[in-house]
């Protein structure tokens, strides 16, 4: 009988390469989408009988405040890992983020941060992906592809010089699938996943354009001028197709990364549009 392992957030784009690479590997994923899980409520005994595993990748970006962010995401988070535990899972990873460094000092960082704690504390491993791509776009690759292609002229905050660490989502799945070996004691934080060297929030923007054919130009906007807008906006009741805390994250990334020992574990990250994209049709410049 395979080990079975349980998968929430399989509805998204990371669970949904998490389930494939499981199949691959010959182990069983349980998928927990929507209907069988949904974080911040009660987890139900039968998601997790019988699995030897978990998963966490889910993670619920409706949530709009501090207090909705960290009761929803990481007291859910803290909730599910003690579930877990309770049905007798063995494995126990989290999705994290590099956002969760301290020095992003956003919510979601915050919270992600906080959720580790709570799979720390239950003996799990926590892991801390960078920028998720793939082809067909999605998730946030998938909004700023589209506003590449979109616009001749994008702002970008500060030069746009912040160090965006970025990780295509198949290998983020079999780096997690291989996870699941690793023990979490031999770990001195949540190992990176994503390819150790950075791209520049402005190239990264204009190579997602030379992909479409096209040359975009970027002007530099201050970061803390742009903040206290979105702040404003918010503060009225109006959604701005930016949060204020994704702003201050991107504003405070993470200058370098150690993906040493998520590479030494086996797992491997290509470069943002590689060799290996050339090979399947994906143009890089």
């Amino acid at each position: 009988m395979k080990p079975v392992v349980a998968v929430t957030g399989a509805g998204g784009l990371v669970g949904g390469e998490v389930v494939r690479a499981l199949e691959r590997s010959g182990l069983e994923p349980r998928a927990l989408g929507r209907t069988r899980f949904r974080l911040g409520e009660p987890v139900g005994e039968a998601a997790l009988a019988g699995a030897t595993a978990l998963i966490h990748c889910a993670w619920d970006f409706s949530a709009v405040g501090r207090d909705d962010v960290m009761r929803v995401n990481a007291d859910g988070s803290a909730a599910l890992f003690k579930a877990a535990r309770r049905a007798g899972v063995a494995q126990l990873v989290f999705v994290s983020s590099v956002s969760a460094d301290p020095a992003c000092a956003s919510d979601y960082g915050d919270a992600k941060r906080a959720a580790e704690a709570a799979c720390a504390a239950e003996g799990g491993l926590s892991v801390r992906p960078g920028l998720v791509w793939r082809f067909p776009p999605a998730g946030l690759f998938g909004a700023l592809e589209k506003l590449a292609g979109a616009l001749p002229v994008l702002p970008v905050f500060d030069g746009g010089r912040q160090p965006f660490f970025t990780v295509h989502a198949e290998d983020l799945a079999d780096a997690l699938v291989r996870a699941l070996d690793w023990k979490a004691a031999s770990f001195s934080e949540p190992p990176a996943l994503a390819h150790p060297e950075p791209l520049e929030f402005r190239d990264l923007l204009k190579r997602l354009a030379a992909r479409r054919g096209r040359t975009l130009a970027t002007v530099s906007v201050p970061g803390g001028l742009a903040y206290a807008g979105l702040r404003a906006l918010e503060a009225v009741g109006l959604t701005p197709p930016f949060r204020s805390d994704s702003l201050k994250g991107l504003l405070r990334t993470p200058g370098r990364i150690d993906a040493g020992p998520a590479l030494r574990g086996g797992a491997s990250f290509r470069p943002f549009l590689g060799e290996r994209d050339r090979e399947n049709g994906i143009i890089a410049p």
